[in-house]
């Protein structure tokens, strides 16, 4: 499963499921609406492998202040 940190980040996941050792892509798209400064967020992926631990991708980005 993927799973993000809150709604302002969308996930496009060609497949859902992946045999184990293969490889695959996500995309991810952040919305940063009114938000400036240092922005962080994350998305959590999670597998049915028993013994693996979900992977916690981290997105950092430095919005501007809007200039007016």
């Amino acid at each position: 499963s993927v799973d993000t940190s809150c709604r302002c980040l969308s996930v496009d996941l060609p497949r859902n499921t992946y045999a184990p050792g293969e490889k695959g892509d996500l995309r991810v798209a952040f919305s940063v609406g009114n938000g400036t400064g240092l922005l962080e967020k994350f998305v959590t992926i999670t597998t049915d492998e028993a013994r693996a631990e979900p992977v916690r991708l981290v997105m950092r980005v430095t919005v501007p202040p809007a200039r007016s």
